[in-house]
């Protein structure tokens, strides 16, 4: 193939890329020459390929195109071949859009757009700024006037060049002796040339069919000699090609380093001087075989109190105490055999004290083991070793800062001189998984806590400790950035081609600092990414704050007479009265026009239907104080208003209040968005009553409450992430070791230092944040598989012959669906979690007594929760699945439906592709729907329909797919049901027959079907062929097997 081109195709609305220098996807998006139409209002059902698309992907391949990726809602990035004729393709398909992919300036990702004007506007300042490793949002905050957009995605400094310790290596810069090596790897600093920012050109990703279809004319593929391959790297090609027109534009003294990514073909990696930067991004973006430019931004490394936490729901008395979290009956999970034995955990870090008394073993030489690699790079294998399966040093083989040693600690560590790990008492640094074995890599240098990592995670990293066997991975750092980029993306493409694996990621330490806080990759799809709470004594109380908090039980009638009751949460007013003082049982009525200004509609009619009742009204248009007169002038009681924006609780202030006249002050209450959302679904389907009391003094334990500088979502393209947690803060787990007369690290060895430390003060130390977090969810996620694995499921004792290997997206599943929702507040604040699911505290805190039934368990331990899965179902566009339980009426019910989808394009608005969708009929709401999350959810890869009570009777499931990616082919998922229920689920067959229903149950009617999104067809003039500009090409070689490409 001599060329080739991307193009964009599409069959809906141009709702597709961000505009130039947008990333909130507010913006009209991209827009195809020629398209007038208008812009699509957001709640109007998007059209989608249906059953046409396979049709249209063939003749497309047939005429010299392939698809690449697709882009939500209805668009397909395409790679064009130069020979393809497209007019008749346009012909036949009327209502197919096409256009080259631009202009130039749309391959930029607005961050580093955002850096670009910077320099243009304040020049050899901002470059000297950048390249001494400066923030990017405070220098863009700094500016008279601040370049709009990108900013706000952006919570750190670009990341400067540096070469790896093989690299450095190579070219001699250190001593060769291994003592030399440990010792330099203390540095933060070497001598490496002029300093300069790194960016990452994006290249497409296509099969080897796809190079057949791009390579001949009319599709017909290209004739190889027996055994012959073709190659497709254009990382290596671009490396080679564009270095000296790239170089025209750098000074003389500081060229540009083009080097493609360790092990991908799609990713080069470009480190330009700052002053550079304009001109490169310029010619990159302009070269017609990149996707995406994109800067690469700096990563940082962001237990047995925790154990207990999170085994029994804190659920238990004095289950903080150390005293008693050293006892096995509250780690019930631990004394049923359930102790990550047989399983291994992968690992990125800082690096690992294999000295440490909770890794060392006398039996198998640490240092001595010690090999180099084809790269240079120094490892250690081992089968026999008790703890240490596998050690790749990236950068080193030190752990510098001890974030690695207390992280693998909490994930698995356990003393060397206890045979049992889990015999009483329970040591304070034994890990959530004590026989489990670690493979790790470091990532970082030095003592300082910034990180580096492969640009390509699904070729360079997660595949490293999955071949040695490693099913879950845990990622304790991030970028400064919070947008889904090609990390997030990588991520979420290694997931979809290996549905066994669960990537588990640190949300972040940002917390409130900017709109969105949870950094690339934990804002991947299909990561389960992990928040911070607290660990040990009481949580804030709001009165402390000022705050009044009231819980406020709401009962619902509904149509078949059958009632339901909820509780939540309502922030008082700051004037106005006690909330308290309503009558309970008082009727909720929704105020129409919804803000409540003025001219409110009686629903009753003139017989004065609002008089006595609790106005429910939306935030917004005029003041609280307006509201309320006007709430009053109807003869409401009290007043509700729901947030119209999604950000949780808020403060209503009035600083007018003062004016209002004393007959007009009626008690007032703020809630979410979310709870005003249920609440008017609610009264739409029958009657609801509310009964407040005041819970403003009410002390909980501090691991209600998250952790104030715990990064939150939601994503930027609105996805509900972190989405569990866990305690983060008073850790006791492994400290790596120091020489106390120099205070430097201590170098990993297999002597006696580690019989030296067990069980003194410096053994342990106390880490605060996510990444502790992420090691404590990481731990207990290996519990959930070898629960699966060793025939525990379904009826929590071990049964041989009965395990099976669980799917990522199924102990996800199991997790969140057993999470608590969180009763506490961001602590330093006062100001109450929103409910669960929320983009604070995500799905809720991790419980496993809630996710894994267990037995026998006491009567006053065990919530009485049962668990069905569905595991490794798939469903093909249009396809469905149907479920029937049976609710017992005796407490709560969970549905949680999870699945690893194919990886986005971090050009696109949205990051979902493929879209699967939950829908739940009860018995007892009679019959109403209840969807996903609670609306119809076309952004989570995650859906939960969660009931607090719910009437005996019949639950019908539906899992159906309205969009699945062509290429992708069928969608896997997994289904957990947890709680209070009888009845099995049945492993449907097919990609959308109806599943059996339990032989004990009476078959459910067929649910009805998701609402049909509506298509939007118009004929649009075909675009004529346009030539690319004389750029480097892509290239393919064709080469024999095993041969170097």
């Amino acid at each position: 193939m001599a060329s080739a081109e991307l193009w964009i195709l599409s069959l809906g609305p141009d709702l597709h890329l961000h505009e130039p220098a947008e990333r909130d996807g507010s913006g009209p998006g991209f827009a195809l020459s020629g398209d007038d139409s208008a812009e699509r209002p957001a709640a109007e059902p998007l059209p989608k390929f249906g059953e046409a698309q396979a049709a249209l992907l063939e003749e497309l391949q047939g005429r010299g195109c392939v698809v690449v990726s697709f882009l939500p809602p209805a668009a397909w990035l395409l790679a064009v071949a130069e020979h393809a004729d497209l007019a008749p393709l346009l012909e036949a398909n009327p209502g197919v859009r096409m256009a080259p992919y631009g202009p130039a300036e749309r391959r930029v990702s607005p961050e580093l757009a955002a850096a670009v004007r910077l320099l243009q506007r304040d020049g050899p300042a901002a470059a000297a700024a950048l390249a001494a490793g400066s923030r990017l949002d405070e220098l863009l905050a700094s500016l008279p006037e601040a370049p709009e957009g990108g900013a706000a995605q952006v919570l750190g400094a670009l990341r400067r060049h540096r070469p790896t310790r093989a690299q450095v290596q190579a070219q001699g810069r250190t001593a060769s002796s291994a003592a030399a090596a440990a010792s330099s790897a203390t540095a933060d600093t070497e001598d490496e040339g002029p300093a300069r920012v790194v960016l990452d050109v994006h290249f497409p990703h296509l099969e080897p069919e796809d190079l057949a279809h791009l390579s001949a004319p009319g599709g017909a593929g290209v004739e190889a000699g027996p055994g012959d391959v073709l190659r497709y790297h254009p990382a290596s090609a671009a490396a080679a090609d564009w270095a000296q027109p790239l170089a025209a534009l750098s000074p003389p003294d500081c060229p540009p380093l083009l080097e493609p990514v360790r092990g991908s073909p799609l990713l080069l990696q470009v480190a330009v001087c700052a002053q550079a930067l304009p001109g490169t991004v310029e010619w990159l973006a302009g070269a017609p075989q990149v996707s995406w430019l994109s800067p690469r931004m700096t990563a940082r490394a962001h237990s047995l109190v925790a154990s207990a936490i999170t085994q029994t729901g804190g659920q238990q008395p004095a289950v903080t105490a150390t005293t008693t979290a050293q006892m096995l009956s509250t780690h019930p999970f631990w004394a049923a055999g359930l102790d990550g034995r047989n399983q291994t955990v992968g690992m990125g870090d800082s690096g690992l004290d294999v000295s440490s008394c909770y890794f060392h073993d006398p039996a198998v030489p640490f240092a001595a083991n010690i090999k180099t690699d084809a790269n240079g790079q120094q490892y250690f294998r081992s089968a026999e070793h008790r703890k240490l399966r596998f050690y790749l040093g990236i950068q080193d083989m030190v752990d510098g800062s001890g974030h690695g040693t207390h992280n693998a600690g909490t994930l698995a560590g356990s003393r060397y001189d206890k045979s049992n790990a889990t015999s009483e008492p329970l040591d304070p640094g034994t890990g959530q998984a004590p026989a489990a074995k670690i493979a790790i890599m470091d990532i970082s240098r030095g003592s300082a806590f910034e990180v580096w990592t492969p640009g390509d995670l699904a070729r360079s990293y997660f595949n490293v400790t999955y071949m040695e066997g490693a099913r879950v991975h845990s990622d304790a750092w991030g970028s400064d950035l919070t947008v889904y980029d090609s990390m997030s993306a990588s991520l979420d493409r290694f997931a979809w081609t290996h549905q066994d694996f669960l990537s588990v990621t640190a949300a972040g330490n940002f917390g409130s600092s900017a709109p969105t806080t949870v950094v690339s990759p934990a804002n991947a799809k299909n990561t389960l990414t992990v928040g911070a709470t607290l660990s040990r004594g009481s949580g804030d109380m709001p009165v402390a704050y000022g705050i009044k908090v009231y819980d406020m039980s709401v009962t619902q009638t509904h149509g078949n007479g059958k009632v339901s009751t909820r509780s939540v949460r309502v922030v008082g007013a700051s004037f106005g009265g006690d909330l308290a003082s309503l009558p309970r049982g008082a009727a909720l009525v929704a105020a129409s026009p919804p803000e409540a200004c003025a001219n409110l509609t009686d629903p009753a009619g003139p017989s004065g239907g609002l008089r006595g009742r609790v106005l429910l009204v939306k935030r917004g248009q005029c003041f609280f104080t307006d509201k309320m007169w006007t709430a009053a002038a109807a003869g409401a009681v009290g007043v509700i208003v729901y947030n119209d924006r999604p950000d949780g609780y808020f403060s209503a202030l009035a600083p007018n209040a003062s004016a209002l006249d004393p007959s007009a002050l009626r008690p007032m209450g703020q809630v979410p968005q979310a709870t005003g959302r249920w609440l008017l679904d609610a009264l739409a389907a029958g009657s609801v009553t509310i009964s407040l009391r005041d819970v403003s003094n009410v002390s909980r334990p501090a691991f209600e409450d998250v952790l104030s500088a715990s990064s939150f979502g939601p994503t930027v393209d609105g996805r509900i992430k972190p989405e569990i947690m866990a305690p983060g803060q008073v850790l006791a787990a492994a400290a790596n070791l120091r020489d106390t007369a120099r205070g430097q690290p201590g170098a990993n060895g297999n002597g006696t230092a580690g019989a030296a430390q067990c069980g003194s003060p410096e053994s342990t130390r106390i880490m605060v944040g996510s990444s502790m977090s992420a090691a404590v969810m990481a731990g207990t996620a290996l519990l959930v598989r070898q629960y699966f694995m060793d025939g525990y499921y379904p009826y929590g004792s071990r049964t041989p012959g009965r395990g099976f290997v669980p799917s990522g997206a199924l102990i996800k599943a199991v997790l969140l669906g057993g999470a608590q929702s969180m009763q506490g507040s961001v602590s330093g604040t006062g100001l109450p979690l929103e409910a669960a699911p929320s983009s604070r505290q995500g799905f809720g805190r991790a419980s496993l007594l809630h996710s894994l039934p267990l037995a026998p368990l006491p009567a006053e331990t065990s919530p009485g929760w049962r668990l069905q899965v569905v595991d490794g179902a798939a469903l093909a566009q249009g396809g469905a699945h149907r479920f029937c339980l049976r609710a017992t009426g005796e407490g709560p019910l969970r549905i949680t439906l999870v699945w690893f989808d194919w990886p986005g394009e971090p050009s696109a608005v949205k990051a979902l592709v493929n879209n699967l969708d939950l829908q739940v009929r009860a018995a007892g709401r009679a019959g109403a729907v209840d969807y996903g999350n609670g609306q119809i959810d076309a952004v989570n890869t995650v859906e939960q329909v969660s009931y607090d009570s719910l009437a005996a009777g019949d639950v019908k499931i539906t899992v159906s797919a309205p969009v699945v990616f062509a290429r992708a082919g069928k969608q896997p998922y997994a289904l957990a049901v947890q709680g209070h229920f009888s009845g099995e689920l049945q492993q449907p067959t097919g990609d959308g027959g109806a599943a059996s229903s339990s032989a004990t149950l009476p078959a459910c009617g067929a649910p009805s079907p998701p609402p049909p999104a509506q298509a939007r067809t118009g004929r649009r003039p075909p675009p004529r062929r346009s030539r690319p500009p004389p750029a480097s090409r892509w290239r393919i070689r064709r080469v024999a097997p095993n041969r170097r490409a």
